[in-house]
């Protein structure tokens, strides 16, 4: 299975066991990788992660509430076989903990140019 996120940072999606003293206990730690949209040292910017689980894996991941979750709001997606990368992340959310990029920061500088008032106006 490939897992595709549009999510900023790795996730690590954890299985528990109850140990003793019905003690939550790490039974298996899965690593998803992230960093979409985030600039690399050779100003690639990938606009999603791709990570091949297999299928004991993705079986603990539909299981997991934080991974559930994280599909339902549009960060994350699961295939068969491997996608598209760039055309299958346009269909995912973007994670809006995401450093700024020229987009966000020119929205931002439109919003509040028109909040503020004309200094020049008399």
């Amino acid at each position: 299975m490939y897992i595709l996120s549009r999510l900023a940072n790795d996730q690590v999606y954890i299985k528990y066991k109850k140990g003793y003293g019905n003690k939550n206990i790490v039974e298996k730690e899965i690593l998803i990788k992230g960093k979409a949209d985030i600039t690399t040292r050779q100003l690639i910017t990938p606009m999603g992660v791709l990570t091949k689980v297999s299928d004991d894996d993705f079986e603990i991941l539909k299981e997991n509430p934080c991974f559930k979750e994280h599909c339902e709001r549009g960060y994350i997606s699961y295939y068969k076989i491997k996608p598209d990368i760039e055309k299958s992340a346009q269909k995912l959310n973007k994670d809006e903990s995401a450093p700024l990029d020229n987009e966000k920061i020119e929205k931002l500088a439109k919003k509040r140019n028109k909040k503020a008032p004309n200094i020049n106006a008399e």
